[in-house]
């Protein structure tokens, strides 16, 4: 039993869970809304067929943060499967789980015996899942907000606590998937082929500068006014390079175009810096 213990700790981590480990990109407690004494003691009460306990605020919570969930998605997605397979990366038990750890919900907790335990024992920085109890005093107290709060104030905080979590479930998406599960496209029956690494990343790049065309054209306007009016821009699909002419490349060399090796980008620094 230890052996196969010790052999999910090793699991490797996702890059949402590598985030939420980060101590600078943890949630902060400052914004968590209060809860008057009553509903407090209730949404903390996670004690299976106890009067008062949180089932019901769970409920609730699960519902309100589910659909908050699907609404942030809602403005990165690509197509419906898109859209699926990365709402469920964020509204699962252990993205749920973490957050209510790092906010400290399990803190003055009533939980059964071996739920308590569970907490005690789970490695916050392994793969290993949470504990579902904390998942459960995460929905607990989002339902605990709308009842007290209300459904604004519930979404301005679940936005402000999910909306920078969304792209990196969107890069963990794009990192572990074909650009026709991304897209949603019928996979055609093709002879069986095994890409190569680069290959694959190489398509994975393309596809989200796709993605993020309107983005780059945006932001990189600014980059291409500042340059000399006499730089022109060529890609050599041949080397993969993008290639530039200016005086300033032909002073500094006999050849005159300067080359930008494309093939060296990778997909994570890309999505890490939007």
């Amino acid at each position: 039993m230890m052996l196969h213990n010790a052999q999910i700790d090793c699991r490797p981590l996702t890059g949402l869970q590598d985030y939420l480990n980060q101590v600078r990109h943890r949630p902060s407690t400052r914004n968590v809304p209060q809860l008057e004494a009553a509903l407090m003691e209730r949404a903390k009460n996670s004690r299976h067929r106890t009067p008062n306990n949180n089932d019901l605020l769970e409920f609730i919570g699960d519902r309100a943060v589910n659909l908050i969930g699907a609404l942030l998605v809602e403005k990165v997605k690509l197509s419906k499967a898109n859209h699926k397979a990365v709402r469920q990366v964020i509204c699962t038990n252990d993205t749920f789980g973490r957050l209510a750890f790092y906010l400290n919900f399990h803190k003055g907790a009533e939980m059964d015996e071996r739920d308590a335990q569970d907490v005690d024992d789970w490695n916050p920085l392994s793969g290993v899942h949470p504990p579902k109890v904390l998942a459960d005093l995460f929905e607990a107290y989002a339902g605990a907000v709308y009842i007290q709060h209300g459904w604004t104030k519930l979404e301005r905080w679940l936005r402000e606590l999910l909306d920078p979590i969304v792209m990196v479930a969107t890069g963990d998406h794009w990192l572990s998937s074909s650009p026709q599960q991304i897209f949603g496209d019928p996979i055609c029956q093709k002879v069986s082929h095994n890409p190569s690494l680069e290959t694959t990343n190489q398509g994975k790049l393309l596809d989200y500068i796709e993605f993020k065309k309107g983005f780059l054209a945006k932001h990189g306007q600014p980059l291409l006014e500042a340059l000399p009016q006499n730089v022109k821009f060529s890609f050599d699909t041949s080397v993969w390079r993008l290639r530039f002419t200016s005086s300033i490349c032909a002073s500094a060399r006999s050849s005159s175009t300067c080359g930008l090796d494309m093939s060296k980008l990778q997909p994570r620094a890309l999505i890490s810096s939007r």
